[in-house]
C-alpha cells in the first residue's frame, strides 16, 4: 500500500499517521519507534483498521525458526491481519517453509512472542494451546500482555481482562 493510499485510508477515519514513517531496511511495514515506551508500532498492510503494537527491544533481535531450519528476522516480514473483521483477527505473515505441504507457513505475532510457534513447543500435547491477549487487545502484543496457556485458560480470563497491563500511548489517534 502507498503512503497516498495509507494516509487517504487513515483520513477516513480522521487518524493522523503523519509520524510514521515509510518501510525502509529497518521495517518492512510504515512504523513508528517510540524509544520512551520502548515501543514499535506498524500499520499492517492491506488491510487498514489497527496497529501492532510490539516491544521494540525484542522486535530489533527477534528470530525464528521454521521446521525446515531456516531462521528469520522479526523484521525481514511484512505484517498484515489475518481476516476482515477486526474483532477475530491477528497479526500475521507468510513465511517460505520448505517442510509445510505448500511450501510456507503462517506465522502469527501471538504466537511467536510468546515463544511457542509451534504447537508441538508445548510442554503436553494432550491439551490445545494458544497465545492469550491479557488486556483483550489482539493487536497489543507485548510481552507483557501476551500468555501461554489451554484454550480452556484463555477462555477463563476472557472477561473481565487483566487491568493491571499498562495502557499504550499510541503515537496518533486511534479509530476502534
Amino acid at each position: 500500500m502507498g503512503l497516498n493510499k495509507l494516509l487517504q485510508n487513515a483520513k477516513t477515519v480522521n487518524a493522523d499517521l503523519s509520524a510514521f514513517h515509510a518501510p525502509d531496511k529497518k521495517w518492512k511495514n510504515y512504523y513508528y519507534e517510540d524509544e520512551k515506551q520502548n515501543l514499535l508500532f506498524l500499520v499492517p498492510s492491506y488491510l487498514f483498521y489497527g496497529i501492532i503494537v510490539v516491544d521494540l527491544d525484542w522486535a530489533r533481535t527477534a528470530t525464528f525458526k521454521t521446521k525446515d531450519g531456516v531462521t528469520h528476522m522479526f523484521k525481514d516480514h511484512m505484517w498484515s491481519m489475518s481476516s476482515t473483521k477486526r474483532k477475530t483477527s491477528y497479526p500475521k505473515t507468510t513465511v517460505i517453509d520448505r517442510s509445510a505441504t505448500c511450501g510456507k507457513r503462517t506465522i502469527l505475532l501471538n504466537s511467536l512472542v510468546s515463544g511457542h510457534l509451534f504447537q508441538e513447543d508445548t510442554p503436553d500435547h494432550k491439551d490445545r494451546y494458544a497465545a492469550d491477549h491479557r488486556n483483550g487487545d489482539r493487536c497489543d502484543n507485548r510481552r507483557i500482555n501476551v500468555s501461554w496457556g489451554t484454550i480452556k485458560e484463555n477462555n477463563d480470563n476472557r472477561y473481565p481482562y487483566d487491568q493491571s497491563i499498562p495502557k499504550v500511548k499510541y503515537p496518533c489517534k486511534i479509530w476502534w
